[in-house]
């Protein structure tokens, strides 16, 4: 008599394979919405891109609307989002948690305005275009509530203004409009936008402690390279640097490999160099 052989059901494959389907889905789907727009794009359509059962995208996401979900959290929660995310693990100072959450913010949008910036050229008046920026607002409020959380229970001064505003202070900061007025219509790096925005919640959510930070990273800059502004400057125009097309990230990589000094200190000196007018304009 034969004896029967049990298969071995390999979860962890099945759900890495379902997560591969998951992917390929939401990748068809944004290229279909960024080409025809979202309402002229079926489910079908989708599936047949992704190289999936139809069954298979009504399992993952049940429905159309379902699937504008999942195309929001990727976005919000990238590898960029995770990476920062992990940066919050052991943060206890409210200033730190407002850096993390002005670098989440650049990560998102720079995630956003790759991913959506078609499908609102494409879709600019759908309804579900509406339905998934308003999702992505709801789930963005609702990432940073941790967050505020811990900026208003270690300051007393925000007291009277309430955890609540303190979340709708954060979140408005926070906004898309603030990044698409300023990197996408202005021109700004996302590494002056971050730089402001963290300097921005840092002044309005913590105001004594903004002032102290400025000054402590020029001062640790010259404790750890005996170098004054005024030195970086000279130092900056005898190699060539000062010039109009000068960008922030060009500064920060140039501080870093002759000067060993990480990003934060570097954009302290970017600020402190535009505040004293030493950037060049660039020609129009």
């Amino acid at each position: 008599m034969r004896r029967s052989v049990t298969r071995r059901y390999d979860s962890t494959t099945r759900r890495k394979k379902a997560s591969e389907a998951g992917d390929r889905v939401l990748a068809a789907a944004t290229r279909l919405f960024s080409r025809h727009g979202i309402d002229c794009v079926t489910v079908e359509r989708i599936a047949e891109q992704a190289d999936v059962s139809v069954a298979a995208v009504y399992a993952r996401f049940k429905s159309k609307a379902g699937l504008l979900q999942g195309l929001a959290h990727s976005i919000l929660l990238g590898p960029r989002y995770e990476a920062e995310a992990k940066r919050l693990e052991g943060v206890t100072e409210p200033e730190a948690a407002l850096r993390v959450t002005a670098a989440m913010a650049r990560g998102i949008y720079q995630r956003e305005h790759q991913e959506l910036g078609l499908i609102r050229g494409a879709a600019a008046y759908s309804p579900a275009l509406k339905k998934l920026e308003a999702n992505l607002e709801r789930v963005r409020r609702d990432l940073q509530k941790s967050r505020a959380h811990l900026v208003f229970e270690k300051t007393p001064a925000l007291e009277p203004l309430g955890l609540e505003k303190v979340r709708d202070v954060i979140w408005l900061f926070t906004g898309r409009e603030f990044y698409r007025m300023l990197v996408i219509n202005r021109g700004w790096e996302p590494e002056e936008y971050e730089s402001f925005l963290s300097q921005a919640l840092i002044r309005t959510l913590l105001p004594q402690r903004a002032k102290m930070s400025f000054q402590a990273y020029l001062s640790n800059i010259q404790e750890k390279t005996g170098k004054t502004p005024e030195e970086f400057r000279k130092a900056a125009k005898k190699s060539g640097l000062l010039k109009p097309e000068l960008t922030a990230t060009q500064f920060v990589n140039w501080l870093a490999s002759d000067f060993a000094l990480g990003r934060g200190h570097a954009m302290a000196l970017w600020k402190y160099f535009k505040e004293q007018g030493w950037l060049l304009e660039k020609r129009k």
